[in-house]
């Protein structure tokens, strides 16, 4: 079954149907929505979760946390499965600016 799949998933140009392998476009997306966390890309639903989850530093702790949203525990899941640790911080540019997103004690 696994293999026809595979194959339903296929490009259309090599003729086959080409639907989007759900598991993977939701990775990407919840991939994405870690890197905008840490980057300047606003949205209100960035500031949704920078406000209720103290944004991506958050991410990093291993404590579970119950009364979170579906989207963060996917959120935690992704950041511990696809490993963006410490590399995580590397990724960007800093400026201080007024102190309210980067922490001077903590981040590197």
């Amino acid at each position: 079954m696994n293999h026809v799949w595979e194959k339903v998933c296929e490009s259309r140009e090599g003729g086959e149907l080409g639907v989007v392998n759900i598991k993977f476009f939701n990775l990407a997306l919840l991939d994405k929505w870690i890197w905008r966390l840490g980057s300047n890309e606003g949205g209100m639903w960035k500031e949704v979760l920078v406000s209720k989850y103290e944004g991506w530093r958050k991410l990093k702790e291993d404590r579970s946390i119950y009364h979170v949203s579906l989207w963060w525990k996917d959120l935690k899941k992704i950041w511990k499965l696809e490993k963006w640790g410490s590399n995580f911080e590397y990724c960007f540019r800093w400026e201080v600016g007024n102190g309210k997103t980067i922490k001077f004690w903590e981040d590197q």
